[in-house]
């Protein structure tokens, strides 16, 4: 079941507008691409929230399918200043070369469908908060 919600002007208080933005496409390998975005969310009271949305996605046939996505969301102000800084720099030559091996080595498993262990996405969550703070 699909729910609507309208949030008009004045429900919220101006400083935060939230966005979704592609800042970076990469193929780190034959047949397969992932892409990063940043996202920003505001809260009710103007609250900032930031997130990197990694997306992995495999060639099948002549099309590339989406395999799975990882949601990061920040925990700190050093965090929230680093995405932020992506979101207006875009992906630094260090962070590129994290994300490009790291990241998406450890991603890759995943491409199975199976549900991760608790370890995998401490590995995940790790090497994505280094590339960040990269």
């Amino acid at each position: 079941m699909s729910i609507t919600n309208v949030i008009t002007p004045a429900t919220k208080k101006k400083g935060c507008k939230p966005f979704l933005l592609k800042v970076m496409v990469f193929t780190p390998e034959s047949g397969y691409k992932f892409d990063i975005h940043v996202q920003l969310i505001c809260g009710d009271e103007n609250e900032k929230t930031w997130k990197i949305i990694f997306n992995l996605h495999k060639k099948i046939d002549d099309e590339f399918v989406h395999l799975v996505g990882i949601e990061f969301q920040t925990g700190n102000a050093e965090e929230d200043a680093a995405v932020e800084k992506i979101s207006t720099d875009g992906i630094s030559i260090a962070q590129n070369r994290i994300f490009g091996s790291d990241v998406y080595e450890s991603v890759k498993p995943l491409e199975d469908g199976h549900e991760p262990s608790d370890a995998e996405l401490q590995v995940i969550d790790g090497n994505i908060r280094s590339a960040v703070l990269a």
